[in-house]
């Protein structure tokens, strides 16, 4: 090679690599764009996340003094009921009272007029009754214990009178002093009622109040999660723009460093191993196993710079693992798996693929056949 060769393509490789410069800068910007993204919508979600937390105690807290307003009206309630009863007893014994009082005051009416009567009848028939006395009385002492008869009669009534007077006094204070009882609990009955109504009306605010914040944590946690799935889209858009950067920095130096030759043997051993992987698969499918061989020795990825490399590194194909490929090289392969292989050699690489698997649903890539091959693992 001439010195004026080797700085053409010297000038050439420059050229290539600072065009990928642009590229691989503007990755990484759209690489840390979003990862500021990232970590605003994640300081969001959490700023939410606190903020339902927050209403959560406060929820909690209501529902705790709702549970002692509870509390606070079953005792209240059996606090009226008491007092309710004992309204209805004051109530029995005033009107036990008032049936009392009014069957003394008639006693002693009667009895006052009784008295009357015998003090008038004395006072009128004075002279002929102690004449009367003195006429029938047999002795001195008859006359003294007809006198004194009458003294004790007139006594009688006097005690009677007072007796009664003082009965009714006492009723009048008993019925007086039990409407001041009834007037205590009648005031006491208010002072409750006043007090459930307050306790209803905790309660009614509270319980509308946890409507509100549970109403405001389902909008919370509906925020929060559309935080999460923008976080998740972010999170995949800068796989991507990383996966990007990869790429186009691998193909970079894919197009710089290599230009395989084939060799002498590796029509034979890329048919071989094209039968192995995909005898039984459409033609496509072999020309795809293909191309992954010399996508690989072509890759800056894999050490392996020949096809013969590529088949026998470590723990890539089973059928070289298990044996199968010595015998069926040995043996020969059939004529499409040798034409598939030499189109790939000539060329004809059907995709950018570096690694393929039986599809099974759960790998993303292009699927042909029984296959499924990506480029990144």
């Amino acid at each position: 090679m001439t010195k004026r060769s080797v700085i053409k393509i010297s000038v050439l490789l420059l050229i290539l690599l600072v065009a990928a410069v642009p590229a691989s800068i503007g990755h990484a910007a759209s690489v840390g764009k979003i990862d500021q993204q990232i970590q605003e919508e994640e300081s969001n979600k959490a700023e939410i996340e606190s903020g339902i937390a927050g209403l959560k105690g406060s929820i909690t807290d209501l529902q705790s003094y709702l549970s002692e307003l509870d509390s606070q009206m079953a005792e209240l309630n059996g606090n009226l009921a008491d007092n309710q009863n004992q309204i209805a007893d004051k109530e029995a014994e005033i009107a036990a009272t008032d049936e009392m009082l009014r069957e003394t005051r008639e006693i002693e009416q009667q009895q006052y007029e009784a008295m009357k009567k015998r003090i008038r009848f004395m006072y009128e028939r004075q002279a002929d009754s102690l004449l009367g006395i003195l006429a029938n009385a047999g002795n001195l002492a008859d006359v003294l214990n007809k006198t004194s008869y009458i003294s004790e009669m007139v006594a009688y009534d006097r005690n009677m009178l007072e007796k009664y007077n003082q009965t009714r006094i006492g009723i009048e204070q008993a019925q007086s002093q039990l409407a001041s009882q009834k007037e205590e609990l009648l005031a006491l009955q208010k002072e409750l009622d006043g007090k459930r109504n307050e306790i209803n009306a905790l309660l009614d605010n509270s319980t509308v109040q946890i409507a509100k914040y549970e109403d405001q944590v389902s909008e919370a946690e509906a925020a929060a999660l559309g935080k999460e799935e923008s976080i998740r889209q972010l999170q995949i858009q800068r796989m991507d723009a990383i996966a990007a950067a990869s790429a186009s920095s691998e193909k970079t130096i894919e197009n710089i460093q290599y230009t395989y030759v084939p060799q002498e043997d590796d029509l034979k051993l890329l048919a071989t191993i094209i039968y192995c992987e995909a005898a039984n698969q459409p033609y496509e499918g072999k020309l795809a196993v293909g191309s992954v061989i010399i996508n690989r020795v072509n890759s800056a990825r894999f050490s392996q710079n020949t096809i013969y490399d590529v088949i026998f590194a470590p723990g890539q194909f089973a059928p070289v693992a298990s044996g199968r490929f010595a015998l069926r090289y040995a043996a020969g392969v059939t004529e499409e798996c040798t034409r598939a292989a030499q189109e790939v050699l000539n060329g004809n690489v059907t995709g950018e693929w570096l690694f393929f698997l039986l599809n099974d649903g759960t790998r993303v890539g292009d699927v042909i056949g029984d296959h499924v091959f990506f480029y990144y693992w």
